[in-house]
């Protein structure tokens, strides 16, 4: 398990720097790209995208979902929008200090020099977006935590980014690197709150799946299941326990004891031929 996640990391970092390392190749030629396709109609509906993306927006729906959810008493979607609220912060604070202590200059303005500037300016916060930072974190844990809603949210903070890059905000590295700033705060933050829940879903349906019982019933003598609490006198023997491969099932909750039910399930349909 352990080295597993570990293969999954290196992909995933291998893969960011791959992506970054492009972006910062294609920074010139997709800003002089957008900048000869400009037109007003687009860009004041840029203007608006970037407005309602930027990251009061998501706080406030963060914030009302979450008091909806808790007010229901639903802890899981509780969790999950408390996680969303957090990785945003987080990646907010992570974007504030990487503009501090590396200030680049916007695409918009005419500098010698791309890098260094002004720490507190404006005109030199371009790496990395904090509109894309923000939005990326707050929707990638609903990813993690709800994949099908997760998915169907993702292409607002890619809409945010080309926004900010249409604007002259930012650069393509930029956004980039934002993206994937807001992905690890997301499994940062996913990682203590989220994980929890997905622990105690696992246990129980294991709870849930050893408290199938095989007895027999008197009159036919033919396997019945049924679920409950657990009866350890019904469970089955311990020479089938320990022949059978106990697999848990997470999404149909089904324990399977194979060659004890096989055996039993065979068994049944004996005495059905005999009694037939």
């Amino acid at each position: 398990m352990k080295s597993s996640t570990v293969l999954y990391w290196l992909i995933g970092i291998i893969i960011a720097a791959i992506a970054i390392a492009v972006s910062f190749h294609f920074d010139d030629a997709l800003r002089d790209l957008i900048m000869q396709h400009q037109n007003p109609a687009m860009r004041n509906f840029m203007r608006y995208v970037s407005l309602l993306g930027d990251w009061p927006l998501h706080a406030a729906v963060g914030l009302v979902l979450l008091g909806l959810t808790w007010r229901r008493g639903s802890e899981e979607w509780t969790r999950i929008f408390l996680a969303m609220l957090l990785a945003m912060m987080l990646a907010g604070v992570t974007d504030t200090v990487i503009k501090r202590i590396a200030p680049r200059a916007r695409p918009s303005v005419h500098a010698e020099t791309r890098w260094g500037g002004p720490r507190f300016s404006s005109k030199y916060h371009s790496f990395p977006s904090g509109h894309v930072a923000a939005s990326t974190a707050f929707f990638a844990v609903l990813l993690i935590g709800r994949r099908r809603i997760g998915f169907a949210c993702l292409p607002i903070p890619v809409l945010i980014g080309f926004s900010r890059m249409y604007l002259g905000a930012h650069y393509l590295s930029d956004v980039v690197c934002a993206a994937f700033l807001g992905t690890l705060c997301a499994f940062v933050v996913a990682h203590f709150l989220l994980l929890p829940i997905g622990n105690r879903k696992w246990k129980s349906e294991i709870e849930m799946a050893e408290g199938v019982r095989f007895e027999l019933t008197r009159p036919l003598g033919l396997p019945v299941f049924k679920t409950g609490a657990i009866n350890r006198s019904a469970t089955p023997p311990e020479h089938w326990r320990s022949r059978s491969a106990r697999k848990y099932s997470r999404n149909s909750k089904i324990c399977s004891t194979g060659r004890y039910v096989h055996v039993n399930l065979r068994r049944a349909e004996q005495v059905q031929t005999c009694n037939r």
